[in-house]
């Protein structure tokens, strides 16, 4: 598997923990994918390749200039982070097995796995009584949360060539430029045009530890955490 992980800067930079929970769940093949002005630690640089970009592309293009480049490999499960995500120690062969398990029961309609699952979704996921373990499809046409997830190769593919991907400028559809962000609004917008189902976990395998929304909203809330975390 491999993974790619975008950084802009921060206020306050967790990517060395990121970078370290990702490492520890047992990726390898780890690349990250930097604005111009990112914080670097040079332990992030010692079990990643660093991907530095000259031009500021802004929280959608750099994701999608990271997608596009992870799909020029032969993996065939790739995972798309942000650099504000902490991975629990089981997440790479965790997240591998229900991946590997949904693909054979969906085939090509099979898209992403929220290893990060918001609390949106956790807290609608079996509300009669407690069933640790639980996946289950989630409504993507309004994605909350796109900081972690596992996708099959084919997927990314045809989400990073679909028009809306290419077109997007924002919720508003007047943003441009690095002024582009909601990429979960759009991963979740392509998904749903291209028939491609997504999957939430609880508990799930990631969690959102950042003090400040990359998304361009206002300020954090509790649907930026997910509410059932592995450790």
């Amino acid at each position: 598997m491999i993974c790619g992980i975008t950084t802009a800067p921060r206020q306050k930079c967790f990517l060395e923990e990121t970078v370290s929970s990702v490492f520890l769940s047992g990726f390898r093949d780890i690349f990250v994918f930097a604005e111009p002005g990112s914080e670097i630690p040079e332990k992030v640089r010692n079990v990643s390749w660093v991907m530095e970009s000259s031009v500021k592309r802004g929280q959608w293009r750099n994701w999608l200039w990271m997608a596009t480049r992870l799909c020029n490999f032969s993996s065939k499960i790739v995972l798309t982070a942000e650099d504000d995500v902490c991975f629990a120690r089981s997440a790479a062969r965790e997240s591998r097995e229900v991946l590997k398990s949904l693909i054979l029961s969906y085939g090509n309609e099979c898209g992403p796995l929220c290893v990060y699952t918001s609390s949106v979704y956790q807290n609608k996921m079996n509300l009669i009584q407690e069933n640790p373990g639980m996946v289950e499809q989630i409504d993507s046409r309004s994605l909350t949360g796109s900081c972690a997830l596992l996708w099959p190769l084919q997927a990314l593919r045809r989400v990073v060539e679909h028009k809306t991907a290419i077109d997007w400028q924002g919720i508003s559809g007047k943003d441009s430029g690095s002024d582009i962000r909601h990429s979960d609004t759009c991963i979740g917008m392509c998904c749903h045009e291209l028939g491609l189902k997504v999957f939430g976990m609880k508990p799930c395998l990631a969690q959102h530890v950042g003090i400040v929304s990359s998304l361009g909203r206002d300020e954090m809330n509790e649907t930026m955490f997910a509410s059932h975390v592995s450790e």
